[in-house]
């Protein structure tokens, strides 16, 4: 028992180094709103969620309990106990991280990555999405939010799935660039001429001509590519079964 703990504290402290190196805690802490004396901000609390996903998945009620037997102070600073990560606490995280637009705050933390591990912003960008099966009830999503539905799930094959989706881009080995969870619904069309707006924004001229979008058969529509030939995008695609072309 205590190998294993010990192994697993190693686990966690090697995932918040690397956290830390790319500013996680600090990027959300000055994204999100919260009261600067409070003991302990947002970037904390989702620093410890990435912990337990990397080394050992938990509903979010149990994440205070999987801290019990670990040195926080070593982890997290002094005067840290395992009731901060209480899934009150956690929930509200989360909620700052949702209002402060998490999609932007990934897209920099995903530049710093890049950065610090010297990784050039070129070649290939390859954008997918794929489904999340869930269970349970869920309420009426406010507006704008994420709406849990019943769909077809990519990754097991199974209908009449409750489901939320999951895009991603990423460049060289795997690293991302952009990601985004969507409502269980979303179509894939819709969602690469969003994504092709979202990076048009955010890298600049010169990032884009050394820049190939490589996404599926999905992105190839009328408005798609008239929207990618407008941005001075090169891709790379599948075209669609309905086209005869598409036999040959």
């Amino acid at each position: 028992m205590g190998e294993d703990i010990g192994f697993r504290s190693g686990v966690l402290g090697v995932v918040g180094a690397l956290c830390r190196q790319i500013g996680l805690v600090d990027v959300i802490n000055e994204a999100t709103e919260w009261h600067p004396q409070a003991k302990m901000g947002p970037g904390e609390r989702i620093l410890a969620l990435i912990m337990c996903i990397f080394r050992d998945r938990r509903a979010l009620w149990r994440v205070q309990e999987y801290f019990e037997d670990e040195d926080l102070e070593v982890l997290f600073g002094p005067g840290v106990r395992s009731d901060d990560f209480n899934d009150d606490a956690l929930g509200r995280a989360l909620d700052k991280l949702y209002a402060a637009g998490a999609q932007g705050v990934m897209a920099t933390l995903a530049m710093r990555a890049l950065a610090v591990e010297a990784i050039p912003l070129e070649g290939a960008l390859r954008a997918d999405t794929a489904t999340v099966s869930v269970w349970g009830d869920y309420r009426e999503p406010e507006d704008g939010a994420i709406e849990i539905t019943f769909g077809h799930a990519k990754e097991n094959n199974r209908v009449h799935s409750k489901q939320l989706q999951l895009g991603g881009v990423s460049v060289g080995p795997g690293m991302p660039v952009l990601g985004q969870v969507l409502s269980g619904n979303s179509s894939d069309k819709t969602w690469n001429f969003e994504t092709l707006e979202t990076l048009s924004r955010q890298l600049d001229a010169a990032d884009i001509e050394k820049l190939v979008y490589i996404g599926d058969a999905q992105m190839v529509t009328g408005p798609n590519l008239d929207r990618i030939a407008d941005l001075n995008w090169r891709f790379i695609s599948r075209l669609p079964s309905m086209y005869a072309l598409a036999d040959g």
